[in-house]
């Protein structure tokens, strides 16, 4: 256990639900034996291990058990069975307000904060001004909390929670509230606090924080644990249900109408070699959905000599050549997303945005969608994805008939001789005066 923050061992919740607050009482003092109450079990036997030092993202639907998951660990709920071992101290801030008293003032609410977490008030006072100089809330700092902004607390609940140097850090999607600003600072912070080896649960909804922030996920759905491992497969496995949902939300809409191309109204082109790839497909093939009324049967990746990209140059030209066949009458838009390691995306299009509109095929067509464009892209390494959709109610939602996750890798060699120092540059237009 030495090398253990966090352990859980058959750890469940169950909630009692009541109609009316009478029958919680009828059933206390006169049922005994008559259950007036339905049961919601908000967890169900979890079982994991979070060694010092792991920063663990904590992922999954609203109502999937998060919140009560980091209410436990915590000790702010008791589990109904099981049990959960927490070593060191901790800071959490799952709700923004929780153990703050909003009739006292900013300095008040520090020292009450910290003895809530276990640390003596000399050991505060020494914290104080390192507490004072990142909440930047100058003397709104004796004021009553009541009467701060949002932004004002996050900045003092972030504050404390930390600069109190805790053995485990938990945030509950906090970073959603203040300016940019703040949330930049906060992330920094955390960052030196990864580095120091404190413990981190980190809960969102922005998928793309958790790659680049965890190392580790856990993966809830209603209330049981659906995947824990390492954080990029974690976050894959939760992104594709995500999507499933999402296509099943919304089959049966009306297709969009507003711009139709007609695969009939194409002439032949004999030049090009219609692809049907079944290592490419059998590569994709795990994460790969949608109706597959249309499905990409190869992507090639070329320069402009028609050889494939492995390793590229800042702003070389590429083509991003997709190869589709259709299994059934439909009509599909077709793109692309190139994004980084984290999943972090940078560029990307498809026929909608490039105003071809939406391809219409019969089952048995064939085509070869060719995009041309540039790679504007810091050293690194990077990966398409592909795009088969059919979009619904005014473009602004869609049917997933074919996506596909990295499909294609290639990596980006740093320019020379001047190394870009942003993730993504384009070339600017400069003018230079000499003036009196």
């Amino acid at each position: 256990m030495g090398n253990i923050a966090i352990s859980a061992q058959n750890v469940s919740k169950t909630y009692k639900l009541y109609k009316s607050p009478m029958d919680r009482l009828k059933e206390s003092l006169f049922y005994r034996k008559k259950t007036l109450h339905s049961e919601h079990h908000a967890l169900q036997n979890l079982n994991f291990t979070i060694e010092k030092g792991d920063i663990v993202g904590i992922i999954g639907e609203n109502g999937s058990g998060k919140s009560t998951l980091l209410k436990i660990i915590t000790g702010v709920l008791t589990p109904s069975s099981g049990v959960s071992e927490v070593n060191g101290k901790v800071a959490a801030l799952l709700e923004l307000g929780a153990g703050f008293n909003f009739e006292y003032t900013g300095i008040e609410n520090i020292y009450l904060n910290g003895l809530m977490m276990g640390f003596k008030r000399e050991e505060i006072t020494e914290r104080l001004d390192q507490i004072l100089a990142f909440a930047e809330l100058g003397e709104y700092i004796y004021q009553p909390v009541k009467t701060y902004s949002s932004g004002m607390f996050a900045r003092l609940a972030f504050s404390v929670a930390i600069n109190v140097q805790p053995d485990i850090l938990i945030v509950d999607e906090a970073l959603s509230v203040g300016d940019m600003y703040f949330q930049a600072k906060c992330i920094t912070k955390m960052k030196e606090l990864f580095l120091q080896g404190v413990t981190v649960l980190y809960v969102s909804h922005d998928l793309n924080s958790v790659k680049s922030l965890c190392q580790k996920a856990i993966y809830l759905k209603n209330g049981t644990l659906e995947a824990y491992g390492e954080a990029e497969k974690v976050v894959d496995i939760y992104a594709k249900f995500v999507r499933d949902q999402m296509n099943n939300n919304t089959k049966g809409r009306i297709n969009s109408e507003d711009k139709l191309y007609n695969l009939d109204e194409v002439s032949l082109n004999d030049n090009l070699v219609f692809k049907e790839n079944s290592e490419f497909m059998e590569k994709v093939e795990y994460f790969r959905q949608g109706t597959r009324d249309a499905i990409l049967t190869e992507l090639e990746v070329l320069d402009y000599n028609n050889s494939p990209v492995l390793t590229a140059d800042f702003n070389d030209k590429i083509k991003i050549r997709m190869h589709v066949k259709f299994y059934k009458k439909c009509q599909i838009s077709v793109g692309y997303h190139i994004r980084d390691k984290q999943n972090i995306e940078y560029l990307g299009s498809n026929t909608l945005i490039e105003d071809i509109g939406e391809i219409s095929g019969e089952a048995g067509q064939k085509l070869i969608v060719e995009f041309r464009t540039r790679l504007p892209l810091v050293e690194g390494m990077y990966n398409f994805s592909t795009v088969l959709s059919t979009s619904t109610i005014k473009n602004r939602t869609s049917i997933f008939v074919d996506y596909t996750e990295n499909s294609y890798i290639f990596e980006m060699r740093e320019r020379d001789p001047y190394k870009i120092w942003n993730k993504l540059y384009i070339p600017n237009e400069i003018e230079i005066n000499r003036v009196n």
